[in-house]
């Protein structure tokens, strides 16, 4: 709810950007005091924080960009695809924690994804002119 508030009083375009840059910058935080669990918490605060964004920021860019009357009938497969995205990332994670030991190769590899994600949104953007 925070983010949509955010959306409101800045661009929503601006909100997802800013948005991606902290879920990228609280996971780099994780990945460099990962072995430090007072440092850890509160920047696994910061990330769950930064988790809230899409969930409010996504539905209304889904709709600039397709328009409002078709959100009802895109956003749905957005959440399917979103939760075999978390199912298999989770499980992936898990393989990945087994063989190495550590979380640190899966923070790494999610703030890459998180980075690919911020500059595939920032090109929709650049090229798009329906995100306000």
């Amino acid at each position: 709810v925070l983010w949509g508030a955010i959306a409101d009083v800045i661009k929503p375009r601006l909100a997802v950007i800013i948005n991606m840059i902290l879920i990228i910058s609280s996971m780099l935080l994780l990945f460099a005091v990962a072995s430090n669990p007072w440092l850890y918490i509160p920047a696994s605060l910061l990330l769950g924080f930064s988790f809230g964004g899409p969930l409010v920021l996504a539905p209304d860019q889904t709709g600039r960009v397709f328009g409002a009357s078709n959100l009802s009938q895109i956003y749905p497969w957005a959440l399917i695809f979103h939760g075999i995205a978390a199912a298999v990332g989770a499980s992936v994670a898990g393989v990945m924690y087994q063989y190495s030991g550590s979380y640190t190769m899966v923070i790494g590899v999610a703030a890459i994804s998180a980075t690919i994600g911020l500059i595939s949104y920032y090109k929709l953007v650049k090229y798009s002119r329906k995100l306000v």
